[in-house]
């Protein structure tokens, strides 16, 4: 959070509540990802594993499939990739995806997917989410069996992780 607020300036952030912050933060990462080493080089006693999975963070648009037990099946929307996806924080099932959303099955959205821990954790900054009809969501649960077939899908960033 720190480093994603330390990317805007004070009159940025003025009248910002958090995510939308944290967001606008995220994009300007996005945008010049040079910017965390520079933070880095500011804040040398910073969590690095954090920093790490920041540094390898995957953003993209994804497609909630289904939520598990264990983890949440998302895809990404070109269906060519599956991930088992622990939420930072809380479970994504319960995540405010904002705009009056709620997590779901069939929730599309634009996030971070960031390997933390051996394992793929969406960061939480939900964008743009959007329900698939029931056509999209059959094909995309089709893909996802294909691609689980297939060892197309990962729990975590480090072999052996896959399932």
């Amino acid at each position: 959070m720190h480093f994603l607020g330390s990317l805007l300036t004070p009159q940025e952030t003025k009248g910002l509540a958090v995510i939308p912050l944290l967001n606008k933060g995220r994009a300007r990462f996005l945008a010049d990802r040079t910017l965390l080493d520079r933070y880095r080089q500011k804040h040398p006693q910073t969590d690095a594993e954090m920093l790490d999975a920041v540094a390898q963070s995957q953003f993209g648009r994804w497609v909630h499939l289904k939520d598990t037990r264990g983890y949440s099946v998302l895809l990404d929307d070109a269906a060519t990739r599956a991930y088992g996806v622990l939420g930072l924080t809380q479970p994504l099932r319960t995540i405010d995806a904002g705009e009056g959303y709620v997590m779901g099955s069939g929730l599309v959205m634009q996030a971070a997917l960031v390997p933390l821990k051996g394992r793929w954790v969406c960061d939480g900054l939900i964008q743009k989410p959007v329900w698939l009809g029931p056509g999209y969501k059959r094909s995309y649960t089709e893909s996802y069996t294909a691609l689980r077939k297939a060892g197309g899908f990962s729990l975590g960033p480090v072999a052996g992780v896959n399932e």
